[in-house]
């Protein structure tokens, strides 16, 4: 009788993300879907968007801009592809300096924007998150989201 031959058992690597599918949309609604609790968020387009950030319609192809829809509150959540130039994050940290020095008003608006905004890039994408004080907790389940999501 022949001795038998090992088998050896196949082994496979586990699936990457696609980041293929990843888009700036997709990446906002898993950041929203994920329990943390935001003010209403609209989209922001056209005319604001370009007045609120300027170049950024130039330095990315895929991008979504989302503002609280009454200007007293903190939150904002931008997402944008970059080329791998540091143009998306200048255009984010500028918009932090602005609210914080002169283009928010009320004091819990300021307060936010000074303590609880986060400029984070992770693969491919960009992404400023801007909360509330009251909901500072939930950033890094956000930001530890959208760096996984991302890969």
């Amino acid at each position: 009788m022949a001795p038998e031959t090992p088998v050896t058992p196949e082994v496979t690597e586990p699936e990457a993300p696609a980041t293929a599918d990843v888009t700036a949309q997709s990446l906002f609604e898993t950041l929203t879907a994920a329990g943390v609790e935001f003010p209403a968020l609209s989209l922001v387009e056209g005319e604001f968007l370009d007045m609120t950030y300027a170049g950024l319609a130039d330095a990315s192809s895929d991008f979504v801009v989302y503002m609280p829809m009454m200007s007293a509150v903190a939150a904002e959540i931008a997402i944008a592809k970059t080329d791998g130039t540091s143009t998306v994050a200048e255009l984010f940290n500028a918009r932090v300096e602005y609210q914080k020095t002169s283009g928010a008003f009320y004091p819990a608006e300021i307060e936010g924007w000074a303590s609880n905004s986060h400029v984070v890039t992770a693969g491919d994408y960009v992404m400023l998150l801007v909360l509330p004080v009251e909901a500072a907790q939930d950033a890094q389940t956000l930001i530890d989201l959208f760096t996984t999501t991302v890969g």
